[in-house]
């Protein structure tokens, strides 16, 4: 006897432990179109999401915010995507069904791979001008942007899209019923042409819904480059299937720590010589707590904000001679020393928590990483970290061997000693 007719027999239905994926592709005991219609709604009706998948998510989410970069100062950034409506991601995917939906093995949840993602930054990329054009054909080259972010037969991308787990929302999957028409059958099998009394079949589908967590990995400056292409894709052309008709568009929100969060509740604080001993033990206390980049970053804002409302009081309170009786100072100065040194961070070449530059910082002089902005085959633009201008490779003097090098990292960059005349650099060297 076949198993269909088994299960058929024997009536088994799902209930609030059931696995969706695994109720859907394989008890699936009719597979004509009422029949399936019959079978969504009863399994929808019953099946919640599992008890232990909260717990796996915020391991997830704790393991890719630890995550370090595939190349040198690397990182790992995490984002929220908040479907507007509803989403059809795998439809094409097989089935016993006629259509499918991307769920989770292990726990029967909806999520949105990574390579789908990569596939809309990707296509929004192309609409951009000269150097992200994808390859003509299977096999060529493509644009210099493309191939650095996106990759192409011969190299892999510098961004790693990984997949986007939903967000636990309650104890309800956020998977619901739809229906596409097929309007003229025959005509789409290419057994006859269209006609106006050809009858509509409708299919029943499943969609998707919720907030997604998605990490993507890499340089910092590709990143910075990759999340507003993926951010209008989203918003104007959508992830998955049925698209033009409004299906997949979502926002994409940065994700930020809680400690991220509330050290951001310090920027542009001012203080006064008798309340600054009170915010330091407490902006002393957040600091300490610090461990992820996205944390490291906030704090760096942070003190930039409190140097800017208050910088006077601040320097003289770091350079007290006073007794420093719980340490508070000794634990501020290196955070304060990088600002107070003038200009942006220095990211080292060897990790994304060293401090040291590559040669002493001056305020004429110091090591920044250098950023290579190709414009055609033999014009370029250099983009200096901290700096939102970009500088025309002429004005700037390069040494020997600087050229060859920025083009050698054309996405993650490279540590420069870079002199500046006026706050604005003027000359790149290779580090001595």
């Amino acid at each position: 006897m076949a198993r269909r007719e088994v299960l058929s027999r024997d009536a088994l239905a799902p209930d609030a432990t059931t696995n969706l994926g695994l109720w859907l592709d394989r008890y699936a005991w009719k597979l004509e179109q009422e029949d399936v219609h019959q079978h969504h709604a009863l399994t929808l009706d019953k099946v919640r999401a599992p008890e232990g998948y909260a717990r796996a998510y915020e391991r997830r989410r704790r393991s890719l915010r630890a995550l370090p970069g595939a190349y040198a100062d690397g990182e790992t950034r995490l984002y929220v995507i908040e479907l507007i409506g509803r989403a059809v991601v795998g439809i094409g995917a097989a089935s016993v069904r006629e259509t499918n939906l991307c769920l989770l093995r292990p726990w029967g949840v909806p999520y949105i791979p990574g390579s789908s993602l990569k596939g809309v930054a990707a296509h929004e990329a192309h609409g951009r001008g000269e150097g992200w054009q994808k390859p003509a054909k299977p096999g060529d080259a493509a644009g210099l942007w493309h191939q650095a972010l996106f990759g192409d037969v011969s190299e892999s991308g510098a961004v790693i899209f990984h997949d986007a787990w939903w967000c636990p929302n309650g104890d309800r999957v956020p998977v619901a019923q739809d229906t596409t028409t097929v309007h003229h059958k025959e005509y789409y099998e290419g057994t006859a042409g269209p006609c106006d009394w050809d009858e509509p079949t409708p299919v029943g589908l499943l969609t998707s819904s919720g907030s997604y967590l998605l990490a993507m990995t890499g340089p910092p400056a590709a990143l910075e480059i990759v999340e507003p292409l993926l951010r209008d894709a989203l918003a104007h052309r959508g992830v998955g299937a049925k698209t033009s008709s409004g299906y997949g568009r979502g926002r994409l929100v940065r994700e930020t720590s809680p400690l991220a969060r509330e050290l951001s509740g310090f920027a542009m604080k001012p203080v006064q010589p008798n309340t600054i001993t009170a915010v330091a033990d407490q902006l002393a206390r957040l600091l300490e707590r610090v461990s992820f980049r996205d944390e490291e970053r906030a704090a760096e804002l942070v003190i930039d904000g409190l140097l800017k409302a208050s910088r006077t009081v601040w320097k003289d309170w770091l350079a007290r001679d006073t007794t420093d009786t719980d340490g508070t100072r000794a634990r501020l100065r290196p955070w304060f020393a990088r600002a107070l040194a003038g200009g942006a961070p220095v990211v080292a070449q060897a990790s994304t928590k060293a401090t040291a530059p590559a040669v002493e910082a001056t305020p004429d002089r110091r090591a920044v990483r250098v950023f290579f902005v190709p414009k055609d085959a033999k014009r370029f633009e250099l983009r200096v970290e901290g700096d939102k201008k970009t500088y025309k490779s002429h004005v700037l003097r390069l040494g020997d061997g600087v050229e060859a090098a920025l083009r050698a990292h054309p996405t993650d960059g490279v540590v420069l000693d870079v002199a500046f005349e006026n706050g604005k650099p003027t000359k790149l060297d290779l580090p001595r």
